[in-house]
């Protein structure tokens, strides 16, 4: 599948991450991408990913991490606390 994103998308660098901001839905577009989303409370999350587009996440516990995923925005959100990591 062919990389359309306007920048140099590698592999996920492993360790731990460097940087962390609140995110809110909406516009934001975070490049480089987050890596991680620190969901605090109970929701749906939709990302916004490099490859494959828009997908929502429901009923997301509070307290879940999700790692391991490169997130270019979060358009949309009924989940709140949510901290991106990268």
């Amino acid at each position: 599948m062919a990389n359309n994103a306007p920048y140099a998308l590698g592999p996920i660098p492993p360790g731990p991450s460097l940087n962390a901001v609140a995110v809110t839905a909406g516009a934001t577009v975070y490049n480089p991408p987050l890596t991680k989303l620190w969901v605090g409370g109970t929701g749906n999350v939709t990302i916004e990913m490099p490859q494959t587009g828009t997908v929502t996440l429901t009923s997301i516990p509070a307290g879940t991490m999700l790692d391991n995923i490169a997130i270019l925005s979060v358009p949309t959100a009924t989940a709140t606390g949510l901290v991106g990591f990268w």
